[in-house]
């Protein structure tokens, strides 16, 4: 039988793995070497919607955004 806390350990174990791939995809910017997760999330975030925004048309729109990514 495995341990009380292996379910909650095996999601966080998952849930870091899954904020490591996020990191290589979403450009972060040299601000800070160590990005937390709410601001990892929140970038995630604005470069999806700018991402929508450049295949919606609105490509200028999206690279004025970029800029504050």
């Amino acid at each position: 039988m495995p341990p009380r806390g292996f379910p909650v350990a095996r999601g966080r174990a998952h849930l870091r793995n899954c904020l490591e791939k996020l990191k290589v995809l979403v450009p972060l910017g040299p601000e800070t070497s160590r990005h937390t997760t709410l601001g990892l999330l929140t970038k995630a975030k604005r470069f999806i919607k700018i991402g929508q925004l450049a295949l919606d048309g609105d490509e200028q729109f999206a690279a004025n955004l970029l800029v504050y990514v």
